[in-house]
């Protein structure tokens, strides 16, 4: 069993779950804001993609066979195992309080990280940016161009104050609808990799992301790491289009499970009553 998996039934229990919000078998296609990626790391390529409408957001892991879907309103993640045809939930503001309750248990979900969110303070209210402000990079274009997923890209080097570098092939135009869906994920990228040990992307994709766009230019394909180790991340495709309303639905033929309880943490919220 590979990390992500034999991370991913991490935590829940009974007292973290909440009910599923779900549609009339009936229910009229909705338009969603469709984004495509693909990750490359070694030889390993990933696709990942992700459908966003006002109200949920489903995120697709076709080689992982997992997908999440996460509502806005009550701030829920479940988790389709897609292996196995079981799923499970957890409340991130339900898992804010245990945590606030339990030093232990905060300093279990520390230990357990091992996907670079230790900087998240995981009792801080929610405020507009969930994320550490990104470091400042100095960006400079060079010649070279390339066509990349239907779009005339610029090669731009970022460098960091450490010294560390970054590769990103950028248009120098505004992308419809991308940094609007880029900010939505960034908020539920690191609940999603701290809790489950599933982000949705790379944490540092989004500290680039943000970089890039303060010097008014939108990525559509990154690169970062050492030159011999490098990940790259690609914008497949984006694009408006209509969608079942059933695609942020639990299939009726998967059965519930539990992630793995954390010790500190009251198992079922009857034993508080």
């Amino acid at each position: 069993m590979n990390r992500r998996l034999s991370h991913c039934l991490i935590l829940s229990c009974i007292g973290l779950t909440a009910p599923l919000m779900s549609f009339a078998a009936d229910a009229p296609p909705v338009e969603a804001q469709r984004l495509e990626f693909e990750q490359v790391d070694f030889s390993d390529t990933r696709k990942i993609n992700v459908t966003l409408t006002p109200d949920k957001i489903r995120v697709d892991q076709p080689q992982d066979k997992f997908s999440f879907i996460y509502d806005v309103s009550t701030k829920t993640y479940t988790g389709l195992e897609q292996r196995d045809a079981h799923y499970w939930s957890f409340n991130w503001p339900k898992v804010q309080a245990y945590v606030q309750n339990s030093k232990r248990y905060k300093r279990r979900l520390s230990d357990l990280n091992i996907e670079g969110y230790a900087s998240y303070d995981i009792l801080r209210p929610d405020a507009p940016e969930p994320l550490p402000e990104s470091p400042q990079f100095v960006w400079k274009a060079d010649n070279q161009t390339r066509k990349i997923s239907g779009y005339d890209c610029q090669h731009w080097i970022g460098t960091s104050k450490a010294g560390k570098t970054i590769e990103a092939w950028c248009v120098e135009q505004r992308v419809g609808g991308l940094k609007e869906s880029l900010d939505r994920l960034k908020e539920i990228n690191e609940p999603m990799g701290m809790v489950a040990v599933r982000p949705v992307l790379p944490p540092e994709f989004f500290v680039v992301v943000d970089s890039l766009y303060k010097a008014e230019v939108s990525p559509v394909e990154i690169a970062w790491g050492p030159k011999e180790d490098r990940t790259r991340l690609t914008l497949v495709n984006i694009q408006r289009k209509t969608v079942p309303a059933s695609l942020f639905e639990v299939p009726n033929t998967y059965l519930p499970t539990k992630l793995q309880a954390l010790e500190g943490i009251v198992e079922d919220d009857k034993d508080k009553k």
